[in-house]
């Protein structure tokens, strides 16, 4: 879009991401672009509420956002979007919003494109994500916003089912991130099982990191007091992944960083 009279400029795309699916891109250019944008989206008049931006790049005069179009959060946005025939952004910028345009009449092409080409996950998989970010919504005093990938997949014992990340590093709750502090940010890790089941492997565990570079076992990037350093000093932990019927567990742990 041309630069508008608060003196932004706007570029909106839309594309798929290979897990989680479709994500809506803003480009915003001109003095200061905020770091915090606010956007709400209207189709052909039906409200869908902040789309939840989350500032993802910086260059000279250019900031980047992205947003998860998640359906548990904006139901019905897709199909809007699909077949709508006009859009509208109300960013706001400081205290003020400003309304930006998009006629989608003649990008519904383009926008179908991306629909049917959109890897999502499998059904199971997608429905157990939608539960927990439902929950989040649920917990958050405000509005929730997930800045990156929260529920990822991940093949955790390498068995060939799909196993689950959920990185509550990248939960906001108005300014907060509740779930990260210096020892790392919260994950909860699920296992999959061959009837599309889940059984959980951590719950919630403080983590800086971790992986699999010995199938089977899971090697935990921890804070340092964990290893009886000091907490910026580097402490691994490995564990074999012992899954059974109905149940996930670590096995007795390994230092492998001291």
């Amino acid at each position: 879009m041309p630069p508008q009279p608060n003196g932004h400029s706007l570029c909106i795309s839309l594309s798929c991401d290979e897990v989680q699916g479709w994500m809506l891109q803003m480009e915003v250019g001109g003095a200061r672009p905020p770091d915090h944008l606010p956007t709400f989206l209207t189709v052909d008049g039906q409200e869908f509420g902040d789309v939840g931006f989350s500032r993802v790049e910086d260059q000279p005069g250019l900031r980047r956002y992205s947003a998860l179009l998640d359906q548990p959060l904006h139901p019905g946005m897709r199909a809007a979007l699909e077949h709508g025939r006009m859009a509208r952004f109300t960013a706001v910028i400081g205290e003020t919003g400003y309304a930006y345009d998009l006629p989608l009449i003649g990008a519904q092409a383009a926008i179908g494109q991306v629909a049917s080409a959109c890897n999502l996950p499998p059904a199971h998989i997608a429905a157990r994500i939608a539960a927990q970010k439902a929950e989040e919504a649920r917990n958050c005093h405000t509005a929730v916003q997930f800045d990156g990938v929260f529920g990822k997949i991940v093949d955790l014992n390498q068995d060939g089912f799909p196993d689950l990340d959920f990185d509550y590093g990248a939960v906001r709750c108005g300014p907060s991130r509740m779930y990260c502090g210096s020892g790392g940010c919260s994950h909860t890790l699920l296992i999959g099982r061959p009837d599309g089941s889940f059984v959980t492997l951590v719950d919630q565990a403080l983590l800086r990191g971790y992986s699999t570079p010995v199938p089977g076992y899971i090697d935990f990037d921890l804070h340092g007091s964990f290893c009886g350093k000091v907490g910026a000093e580097r402490c691994a932990k490995r564990h074999r992944i012992e899954v059974g019927s109905g149940y996930a567990r670590l096995g007795p742990e390994q230092i492998v960083a001291k």
